[in-house]
C-alpha cells in the first residue's frame, strides 16, 4: 500500500505515566503523529493547530473532565469531527451513557491491552478515512450543484 497517510492522534492525560506509556504505545506505528496534552485546556489550543483524527482523553482530570472537554470539542467547528475516545476506570453504566449523549464515540477501559487499544484506533481511524471521504465528495457535489444552477 503506497498510500501512506498521516493521522492524528491527541492524547490527553493529568498522568505522566499514563501520557507517556500511551505516547510511546501509539508513535510505533510509522503512520501516527502522537501529540500530547497533560489538561484540556491545553489539548484544545493543541487540537485547534492540528485537527487530530482521534482524541483520546483521560474520564477525570483537574479542571475540565474529559466529558466537559468533549463537548467543547463537539461544539468547535473545527474539530468537531475528531473521533472522541474517554479513557477511564468508570464502571457506572449512566456515566458512561452520559457521556455518549454528550458525543463520546466509545470508551477504553485503562487495563487495556496493548493490542485491544492500537486495535480500536485502526478500527477509528478506517471510520475518520471514510467520513473524511465524505465530506470531500459532498463538497464535490455541491460544487457541482452550483455550477448547475449558474
Amino acid at each position: 500500500m503506497n498510500d501512506i497517510k498521516n493521522y492524528k492522534i491527541l492524547i490527553v492525560d493529568d498522568s505522566p505515566t499514563t501520557l507517556s506509556l500511551l505516547c510511546a504505545l501509539l508513535s510505533k506505528e510509522q503512520t501516527y503523529s502522537v501529540y500530547q496534552a497533560d489538561n484540556a485546556e491545553k489539548a484544545i489550543k493543541i487540537a485547534r493547530e492540528i485537527i487530530p483524527d482521534i482524541i483520546i482523553s483521560d474520564y477525570y482530570m483537574p479542571g475540565t473532565d474529559g466529558i466537559e472537554f468533549c463537548r467543547q470539542v463537539r461544539n468547535d467547528a473545527e474539530i468537531s469531527s475528531s473521533i472522541f475516545i474517554l479513557l477511564t476506570a468508570e464502571t457506572d453504566i449512566s456515566k458512561k451513557i452520559n457521556g455518549l449523549e454528550q458525543g463520546i464515540d466509545d470508551y477504553i477501559e485503562k487495563s487495556i491491552s496493548a493490542k485491544v487499544l492500537l486495535g480500536k484506533v485502526k478500527a477509528f481511524l478506517k471510520i475518520k478515512t471514510l467520513q473524511n471521504d465524505l465530506i470531500k465528495e459532498k463538497q464535490k457535489l455541491q460544487a457541482a450543484n452550483e455550477q448547475l444552477e449558474r
